[in-house]
């Protein structure tokens, strides 16, 4: 059996806070409870991570917090009129205005050009791989909605980018087989005798496969555990 490394503090509270934001956005009571058993699951190994720090270390981690009361009394004894006063006394030269303007420009394209970039394979939580088969309409007179078959089998896929939706409505050929970048997607339902639901969310279709992956391989990573809805362990990427 191989050695489990032990994760960083800096990694557990990373991934702490991804899963909290995963928590707000959950769309219904089992998600919910998926990222709340999460959750309690780091919180529990970060603790025991700063257990095993020195006592001197263990201070240093530690942030003094105001108060509430603290915060909201010391935010009472400013004066609104100090800041109104500094901002009229101190106003931005021109020269300053187009370089701010410049600044967020500059910031607008680097995000635009982060979202055009293909997934990166180091995220923490991430599951991608390749499908082979046939793109169709769910329904004949609707060009909004399509599933794969895939060996056989028929599963949902669903998009996130309108230039995907855009290709697939122009370039639709339920005849033709393709090689589908997908992210995979488990739906639990809480009844145990309802089985999981999979589906995918399409990324790419090509002629040729876009990652070096083989035709249903995909690369997970996330974290192993047990959830209230499945009798076998999960690993859970979103």
């Amino acid at each position: 059996m191989e050695s489990v490394s032990m994760v960083s503090i800096p990694d557990l509270e990373k991934n702490l806070e991804k899963m909290q934001q995963l928590l707000n956005a959950a769309q219904n009571e089992v998600q919910k409870k998926t990222f709340q058993d999460i959750i309690d699951n780091l919180t529990k190994q970060l603790e025991q991570e700063k257990s095993k720090l020195n006592p001197t270390k263990a201070e240093e981690l530690k942030v003094d917090k105001p108060s509430e009361k603290e915060t909201k009394s010391q935010l009472n004894q400013q004066p609104k009129t100090e800041t109104k006063k500094q901002t009229e006394s101190n106003p931005k030269p021109e020269s300053q205005k187009v370089a701010t303007s410049e600044v967020k420009e500059e910031e607008k394209l680097e995000n635009q050009e982060e979202e055009s970039l293909p997934p990166k394979q180091d995220y923490a939580f991430q599951g991608i791989g390749t499908l082979y088969g046939k793109i169709v309409r769910r329904y004949e007179d609707n060009d909004a909605y399509y599933n794969l078959i895939s060996e056989g089998k028929t599963y949902q896929l669903i998009y996130n980018s309108p230039k995907v939706k855009e290709f697939l409505r122009l370039d639709y050929n339920p005849d033709k087989d393709r090689y589908v970048t997908v992210y995979p997607y488990l739906t639990h339902f809480p009844n145990k005798n309802t089985p999981p639901k999979l589906g995918f969310t399409i990324i790419a279709a090509n002629d040729t496969p876009h990652l070096d992956f083989k035709v249903n391989e995909f690369k997970l990573s996330g974290l192993w555990q047990f959830i209230a809805v499945c009798k076998c362990p999960v690993i859970s990427i979103h």
